[in-house]
């Protein structure tokens, strides 16, 4: 009688645990689908972002006034923030490149430059040499021309208005007689 209460209690007992089991997956499940989900989508979120930034500033690091380099630069503390020892190195490089801005070093300033490049890189999982990073970027002579005659203009139009220049005019006799001076012409049908 004993043996039939054991066996008795342990069925029981199985069902029990088997049923509790089944509703916590069942209740559970959805639940931890969702975070699971949510937490894959921030993970995938952070990596768009940081590959945005990286394809930024690779596709101007010709153009280094432009205002979307300069936004990506501004913008890596923000994205590339995490534990993560890799992310770390960007924004130490990204630092030192920032110190760099200030001197008159291009030459340091350049490979300060390209070792953030390096760095955001390494980060993302691409594989770039230095030399690809520092020499494949295509900037037409036109965009640099442009870029110098709106500098020159900006800067002959604040000397102008500060009156250290003066705007220099030349008068030059006219062509056509005034418009006084012009025959009037005659309209259509008129029977005067």
């Amino acid at each position: 009688m004993y043996t039939d209460y054991c066996e008795y209690m342990f069925l029981v007992s199985t069902v029990t645990l088997f049923e509790f089991s089944s509703f916590a997956a069942i209740l559970l499940g959805p639940i931890l689908a969702v975070q699971v989900q949510a937490l894959l989508d921030r993970r995938r979120e952070f990596r768009r972002r940081k590959n945005d930034i990286f394809g930024i500033l690779m596709a101007t690091r010709g153009a280094r006034l432009s205002p979307q380099h300069v936004q990506a630069l501004n913008s890596i503390d923000v994205v590339f923030y995490s534990r993560s020892p890799k992310d770390k190195l960007v924004r130490n490089a990204w630092r030192e490149y920032l110190d760099s801005l200030s001197g008159a070093d291009t030459s340091r300033r350049e490979t300060l430059f390209v070792s953030l490049l390096e760095k955001m890189a390494e980060s993302l999982g691409y594989e770039f040499d230095r030399t690809s990073l520092k020499n494949q970027a295509y900037s037409p002579q036109g965009h640099f021309d442009l870029e110098l005659d709106a500098t020159a203009i900006r800067k002959g139009l604040v000397e102008m208005m500060e009156g250290k220049r003066a705007l220099r005019m030349a008068v030059e006799p006219a062509t056509e007689p005034p418009f006084e001076q012009r025959p009037i012409p005659k309209l259509g049908n008129d029977k005067r």
